[in-house]
C-alpha cells in the first residue's frame, strides 16, 4: 500500500514538475524544427546541383532541358509543399521554375534584353508578349528604367568578385597550397546592368507564365490543367473566359538550337513580364559572394509577398580546367510558409510561438497565431490598408512585433515581447508576462536562431499560459477561499512560533546539539518563493516536499537525542564520517579505525587482517582500466551504427529514431558489460557484486560478508529514505541550477545544442517505439550502473586514501564530469555529493538506485504524456 501511495505521489510531482519545465522543452523542440525547416531547401538544392553535375541534363540545364527540369521540380513540389517556388537562372539570361502554391511554371528564353525593336534577329522575342487579361498579342516594349545587361569586352571571362577568386595565388610559396588556391578561383562573365532611357525604343525578352499539367509541364489542353485545389481544368487568360491557344513558331532556344524551329515554346503561356534573373537581388548577391546564402527579406516579384530566398551557385568546368560561374539555383520561402508551419504544429496547443528578427525594429517573421509578417498598404499612404490587394496601387510592408493586432492573442505576443525586451531577452530564463484584463499570465522564453554565414538572426519566443498557478490562485468569491485563508494564517502563525521557539531556546541542549545546517536550510527555504525578479521560477511542490523532508530529519534527530540522552539517534548527521555500523562498505577490520596512521600502515597493500588482500592497489588498477574502458567502448557505438546501417540495407525495417536508440542502447550496454567485468575480476575483496550478502552452507539464510564493497538491503526502511531523498534531491538541484545560471555566462545556454538524450525523448515523427527503446539506457541500466560505479565502487575506494568529506566531494565531481555537460556541471555535482552522503548514511545502495531511476524517468514520462 505504501509503495502504491509513493508511486502516485511521484507521478503527481513529476507531472507538476514537467509543467514547470515545459517551456524549456518547447524551446528546444521549436529550435530543432525551425532548423530542420530552414535546412530543407539547402538539402534539396544541393541534390539538384549534384543531379546536374552527374550530367542528368543533356544540355547542362540549358533551354532544351526546360521540360526535364520541370518534371524534376514537380516531384520536389509534391515532396515539399511548403516551398513557394524552386527555380534557376543562368548567365545567358535563361530562367525556369515553378510557383508551387499557384500551380504555374515560369520560363524565359536565354538572350539579352535591351535590343532594338527593329532588329530582325530579335523579332521572334519582340512579338512573343501577350495581354494576360484578354489574350491579345502585344509587343515586348521596354519601359523607361527597364533593366538589361550589356557585355564588357564581348562578355569575356574575368575573375569573380569573391575573396578566393581575387587572391593572388602566385604569392603562395607552398606548391600544394598554391594548387589549392588556384582550385578555388571562379570565373564570371563580364557585363554591366543598364537602364533604358526615355523613348529608347528597346525591347525585352519576356518571362512567360504557363498553365501546367499533373507532371509539371506547360499545357493548354482542355481538361488536363492542374489548379490550386489539385483539380483538373482548362487554361484561361485572367478574364476567366478566353482560352489559351498559343503556338508561336520560331527558332527558339527551347527547340534545341542550330536553327531548329518549333511551335511549343509558348504553349500554355498566358502572361508576359519584363524579367531577367541577372538583375534580381538574389542572383547578384550569389554571384558576388560565390557561396550558398540566405537573402535578406524582400518582396517577391511575382506574388508581392515578403519572404526570403536560399540561393546556391552552380558552375561549369571548361576544357582548360577553369571553373566558370554558370548561374544560380534558388528556392523561395514566404513568411506565410513559416507561419503555416508553426500553426500546423501548435494549432491545438495553448503554447504560442512567434519568430521575429533580432535587429530593430524587430520585424515579425512568423507566428503560431497565424499573424502575417507583412500587410498590404497603399503606395501613396502607408497608414491606410490596401482595399484591393491585387491592385498596382498597393505594396507590402513588414510588421514589427509591437504592431501585431490581427487577432485577440496578438496583444499577448506584443506584451510578452515588451517584457522580454525590458529584461534584455535573457537566455534560458523564464520571464513572466501578465496581460491586462486577463486572469492568467504567460511564462515566456526566448532563444536565438541564427545562420551566421547568411547573416540571418532571428529570435524564437515561446509563451505558455501558467494554468497550474491560476488554478491555485485565491479569487474573491471562491467557495473555499475563507477556509484556505484561515489555514494559511494558522500555518504562518505556527511557523513564526516554531522559529521564535528555536531562537529563544537556542542555548538549550536539544537545539544546540541538533544539526544547525539543516535548520539554516529550513529557515532559508522561505527565500526561495518565486518573486517579481523571476528568481527560482522552477521551485515547485517537489522542492517544498524536500524542505519538509529536511525538517523532518532535523525533528527526528532532535527527538532521538532528547529521549535517548545522547544515545543512538534515528537520523545521523549526514556529513559526519559514517561509523562502523553505518558504513555500507567494509574493507578494513572492525578493530581498525580509519585514521591517518592506520591508512599509512595499510599502505604496504598486504592482506588486511587476512580478509581483504590488496584493496588499495586493486582499486587503483580498476580505476585505470575503467577510464581506458570508458573511452574505448565508445568506439563500439560506431561499429553498432555501421552494423545497423548494413542490416537496414538487407531489409531490416529501421527508422532513423529507432536506429539512434539502438546505437545508444548497444553502446551503453557494452560499457556496462566491460565495466562490470573489470570490477568483478580486478577488485579485492571478492565478490564485488551481490550487495555484500552470502548464504550459509545450507543456503537457507543470508548474512552480510565481513568484507564487502557495497550493501543492498530490502528489509530496511528504504522506502522512506527514497521518498525523502528524491524530494531533497529536487530541491537541491533547483538551487544548484539557479546558481549555475548565475555563474556560467549566458551565451553557453543560448548555444546549447540538443543532446542525444533529448533526441531519444523527442524522436522525429513522435516515434513511440524508438522513444521506448531509448528509455532503457538512461532510465533502467544507467541508474543501476552509475550508482554501482560511483557509490558502490568509487566512494569506498576514495575512502581508502582520504577522509569521508573529501571522498564525497571527489566522487561528486567525477560524477558530474562523466556526464560531459557544462550547463549541468554544478547541479550534477550537487546531486553526486548528496547521493553519496545519502548512500553512506542509509547504508543501502538500493536507495540511490531508485532515486536515480526516478530522476531520469520523469523526463521521459513528461514527454510521453505531452506535458
Amino acid at each position: 500500500m505504501l509503495s502504491i501511495m509513493f508511486v502516485l505521489v511521484i507521478f503527481l510531482i513529476t507531472t507538476l514538475q514537467c509543467f514547470a519545465e515545459f517551456n524549456f522543452e518547447v524551446g528546444r523542440r521549436v529550435h530543432e524544427r525551425v532548423s530542420s525547416f530552414m535546412g530543407q531547401p539547402m538539402d534539396v538544392l544541393f541534390q539538384v546541383s549534384q543531379y546536374r553535375a552527374n550530367e542528368a541534363f543533356p544540355h547542362d540545364m540549358g533551354a532544351p532541358d526546360r521540360d526535364s527540369f520541370f518534371k524534376l521540380n514537380d516531384a520536389i513540389m509534391e515532396t515539399y509543399p511548403q516551398f513557394e517556388s524552386i527555380y534557376y537562372g543562368l548567365e545567358d539570361g535563361l530562367f525556369a521554375g515553378h510557383g508551387f502554391n499557384a500551380k504555374i511554371a515560369n520560363y524565359r528564353e536565354p538572350g539579352e534584353s535591351g535590343y532594338s525593336v527593329d532588329s530582325e534577329s530579335m523579332e521572334k522575342h519582340y512579338n512573343a508578349c501577350v495581354n494576360e487579361t484578354s489574350g491579345e498579342k502585344t509587343l515586348c516594349d521596354m519601359s523607361e528604367g527597364g533593366k538589361f545587361t550589356k557585355c564588357i569586352d564581348d562578355c569575356a571571362l574575368q575573375r569573380c568578385a569573391d575573396e578566393d577568386s581575387q587572391k593572388d595565388c602566385n604569392e603562395v610559396v607552398d606548391a600544394k597550397e598554391r594548387l589549392e588556391c588556384e582550385g578555388k578561383i571562379k570565373w564570371c562573365t563580364a557585363y554591366t546592368i543598364e537602364e533604358a532611357p526615355q523613348d529608347s525604343q528597346l525591347g525585352f525578352i519576356a518571362r512567360s507564365t504557363y498553365c501546367i499539367n499533373s507532371l509539371g509541364l506547360p499545357t493548354q489542353k482542355p481538361g488536363e490543367v492542374i489548379k490550386k485545389n489539385s483539380e483538373l481544368g482548362s487554361c484561361f487568360f485572367e478574364d476567366g473566359v478566353t482560352p489559351v491557344e498559343r503556338k508561336l513558331s520560331g527558332a527558339y532556344s527551347y527547340c534545341g538550337g542550330d536553327g531548329k524551329i518549333c511551335n511549343g515554346t509558348f504553349v500554355g503561356a498566358y502572361d508576359s513580364r519584363d524579367y531577367d534573373p541577372r538583375w534580381r537581388g538574389w542572383y547578384i548577391l550569389t554571384k558576388e559572394i560565390q557561396r550558398p546564402n540566405w537573402s535578406p527579406p524582400y518582396v517577391f516579384f511575382s506574388t508581392g509577398e515578403m519572404g526570403i530566398t536560399f540561393s546556391l551557385p552552380i558552375y561549369t568546368k571548361l576544357d582548360d580546367g577553369r571553373s566558370t560561374f554558370a548561374g544560380v539555383l534558388a528556392v523561395d520561402y514566404t513568411f506565410r510558409d513559416v507561419t503555416s508551419f508553426l500553426r500546423e504544429n501548435y494549432k491545438d496547443s495553448s503554447t504560442i510561438v512567434s519568430i521575429f528578427e533580432v535587429n530593430e525594429p524587430n520585424y515579425v517573421v512568423a507566428s503560431s497565431t497565424g499573424s502575417k509578417g507583412v500587410r498590404k498598404v497603399l503606395k501613396s499612404d502607408e497608414s491606410k490598408e490596401c482595399p484591393d490587394p491585387d491592385s498596382g496601387d498597393c505594396k507590402a510592408i513588414r510588421v514589427s512585433v509591437a504592431e501585431l493586432a490581427e487577432n485577440a492573442r496578438d496583444k499577448h505576443i506584443s506584451k510578452a515581447f515588451s517584457d522580454q525586451k525590458s529584461r534584455g531577452f535573457p537566455a534560458s530564463e523564464l520571464v513572466p508576462s501578465e496581460v491586462e484584463g486577463e486572469d492568467f499570465l504567460y511564462a515566456t522564453l526566448t532563444q536565438e536562431y541564427s545562420i551566421p554565414e547568411a547573416e540571418l538572426s532571428w529570435m524564437i519566443m515561446m509563451m505558455m499560459p501558467v494554468e497550474t498557478e491560476t488554478a491555485d490562485t485565491l479569487m474573491p468569491g471562491d467557495t473555499l477561499s475563507s477556509v484556505l485563508i484561515a489555514v494559511s494564517v494558522i500555518g504562518v502563525i505556527v511557523c513564526c512560533i516554531l522559529c521564535g521557539s528555536i531562537i529563544y531556546n537556542r542555548k538549550h541542549r536539544e537545539v544546540a546539539v541538533s544539526d544547525w545546517r539543516f535548520m539554516g536550510l529550513f529557515v532559508g527555504a522561505f527565500q526561495l518563493i518565486p518573486n517579481d525578479e523571476g528568481w527560482f521560477q522552477s521551485i515547485g511542490l517537489d522542492s517544498v516536499a524536500g524542505i519538509l523532508s529536511l525538517f523532518g530529519m532535523v525533528w527526528l534527530r532532535k527527538a532521538s537525542l532528547k529521549h535517548n540522552n545522547g544515545g543512538k539517534v534515528v537520523i545521523p548527521s549526514i556529513w559526519s564520517d559514517p561509523t562502523e555500523s553505518e558504513a555500507p562498505w567494509r574493507l578494513r577490520s572492525k578493530n581498525k579505525t580509519n585514521t591517518k596512521s592506520n591508512r599509512d600502515k595499510s599502505s604496504d597493500d598486504t592482506t588486511i587482517d587476512g580478509g581483504a588482500p590488496h584493496v588499495r592497489s586493486t582499486s587503483i588498477i580498476a580505476f585505470i582500466l575503467l577510464t581506458f574502458g570508458y573511452f574505448s567502448t565508445g568506439r563500439f557505438s560506431l561499429l553498432f551504427e555501421n552494423a545497423l546501417y548494413a542490416a537496414a540495407g538487407y531489409g531490416l525495417p529501421l527508422t532513423v529514431p529507432m536506429h539512434r536508440s539502438l546505437v545508444v542502447l548497444l553502446g551503453h550496454l557494452t560499457w556496462v558489460a566491460v565495466g562490470s567485468g573489470i570490477l568483478a575480476v580486478v577488485l579485492s575483496p571478492k565478490p564485488f557484486f551481490g550487495g555484500g550478502w552470502q548464504k550459509d552452507k545450507d543456503k537457507k539464510q543470508k548474512f552480510l560478508r565481513p568484507y564487502r564493497w557495497y550493501t543492498n538491503q530490502w528489509d530496511t526502511y528504504w522506502l522512506w529514505w527514497t521518498i525523502g531523498g528524491y524530494f531533497v534531491s529536487a530541491w537541491l538541484f533547483n538551487i544548484a541550477d539557479f546558481l549555475n545560471q548565475i555563474i556560467l555566462p549566458p551565451y553557453l545556454f543560448a548555444q546549447q545544442s540538443e543532446g542525444v538524450v533529448s533526441q531519444l525523448i523527442n524522436p522525429e515523427n513522435n516515434d513511440f517505439l524508438a522513444s521506448l527503446m531509448g528509455y532503457i539506457a538512461p532510465c533502467l541500466s544507467a541508474p543501476w550502473w552509475e550508482e554501482v560505479l560511483y557509490r558502490g565502487y568509487l566512494l569506498p575506494a576514495l575512502r581508502l586514501f582520504m577522509g569521508f568529506k573529501q571522498s564525497v566531494f571527489v566522487s561528486g565531481v567525477l560524477f558530474s564530469v562523466h556526464h560531459l555537460s557544462i550547463m549541468g556541471a554544478i547541479p550534477l555535482a550537487v546531486l553526486g555529493w548528496f547521493w553519496a552522503a545519502l548512500y553512506a548514511k542509509s547504508g543501502n545502495l538500493l536507495v540511490t538506485i531508485l532515486i536515480h531511476g526516478m530522476w531520469n524517468s520523469r523526463v521521459f514520462l513528461g514527454s510521453w504524456l505531452g506535458l
